[in-house]
């Protein structure tokens, strides 16, 4: 029989901390990136500045699409910054720190709302702190859409565990003009939208596609009217694609041998090989605890390694910013370390030694790689 947790939290307790465990992470980066750049709350490195740019002031109306960077960032994560980027104008930094912590805390209590359906309350914490501080996870706090589909994703599985289809419908649409990654959430929904067939319940199945695609039907519009081309994503997206590594136009098999010559090769290992171990610790934390992890997190976290498998076959550019957007692996890692309450103390504080000591490898290496992003340094 499991004994009671003398320290054992309540709902409102656990989501606390989960949100405490998000802001010792954000404070890291913080200070880390103060550090290094002298406290400066105006720059904003790589990707970012171009988010918030788009949240001040709207896609830039350039003539020629394939000449306009911009028409590569998705509108979902910049109309969220928005507020922030109008409140901090001149402090660019600190408006987009401030949205992406707010939403890395929303995604957060989300995702342990989720884990609480098959995991012990401080199982569950412990995945939320190993992905809060895992490598990659600085694109959780650092100004890029990582975190908003982070949270839109945590979201989705958190309605459709309650129910609430059409609701979860909606967020999930807005969550693919997040990142495009977010098209994993699409098979949570096929279950119940076949239900809704076979009994014949039309309304609420046109409602539920017409929800999933409004976003993406607004956005295809607006580009259409700034741009005169609805897909100005896709093509920008392919040029890019193209032309920043030739491995992009090789066949699937070719790219995944390419990754590997890269990463341990080629003058490596190198922050390239942290890229590819990335998204292989995320197929196999995944697997090994799918068994454990609730269903829709399993099925989404596989579903987003296909979608990157298929996308980008393992080419190292990016590859580890895409696999954090799997958000299984540290929950499933924390299954296989966190002791149930049932275990013998020897057996407890072995398990919290590994865990400790899995935590401080992952902290290091996200401080490391704050300071290479800080310094302006590729890190994904």
């Amino acid at each position: 029989m499991t004994r009671p947790s003398r320290f054992a939290l309540s709902s409102d307790q656990g989501d606390a901390a989960a949100v405490l465990i998000v802001f010792c992470a954000a404070a890291v980066f913080f200070v880390a990136h103060g550090l290094v750049t002298q406290w400066d709350l105006a720059g904003n490195n790589w990707d970012a500045r171009h988010y918030f740019a788009i949240a001040s002031h709207g896609y830039p109306a350039i003539s020629s699409v394939l000449d306009n960077g911009y028409a590569g960032f998705l509108p979902g994560y910049p109309l969220l910054l928005a507020p922030a980027a109008h409140l901090f104008p001149q402090e660019a930094f600190l408006a987009s720190f401030i949205t992406s912590t707010l939403l890395s805390s929303l995604g957060a209590i989300c995702l342990l709302r989720v884990l609480r359906q098959r995991l012990e309350l401080q199982t569950a914490l412990a995945g939320i702190a190993l992905l809060a501080f895992s490598p990659f996870a600085i694109y959780l706090y650092n100004g890029y859409s990582e975190v908003a589909l982070f949270a839109g994703a945590m979201l989705v599985l958190y309605l459709l565990q309650r129910g609430r289809f059409l609701l979860a419908a909606a967020i999930a649409g807005y969550a693919l003009i997040c990142r495009p990654h977010a098209i994993a959430l699409l098979p949570l929904f096929v279950p119940h939208g076949w239900r809704l067939l076979r009994s014949g319940n039309w309304f609420e199945l046109g409602a539920m596609v017409a929800l999933w695609a409004l976003p993406g039907l607004v956005y295809g519009f607006w580009m259409l009217h700034l741009y005169g081309d609805p897909f100005a994503l896709s093509k920008t997206l392919t040029l890019w694609g193209r032309f920043e590594n030739i491995g992009h136009a090789w066949p699937l098999p070719v790219r995944a041998g390419y990754s590997a010559w890269l990463s341990f090769g080629y003058n490596g290992p190198n922050a390239w090989a942290l890229c590819l171990c990335a998204w292989l610790l995320a197929l196999v934390a995944t697997l090994a605890g799918a068994r454990h992890l609730p269903c829709t997190l399993v099925v989404y976290g596989l579903c987003v390694l296909l979608f990157i498998w298929f996308t980008t076959g393992l080419v190292p550019t990016n590859l580890g910013r895409h696999s954090l957007m799997v958000f299984t692996t540290g929950p499933a890692i924390a299954t296989g370390l966190v002791p149930r309450s049932s275990d013998s103390l020897m057996v407890r504080c072995a398990a919290w030694g590994a865990f400790a000591a899995a935590l401080v490898s992952f902290s290091a290496i996200f401080i490391v790689m704050t300071v290479r992003f800080s310094f302006g340094q590729w890190v994904s």
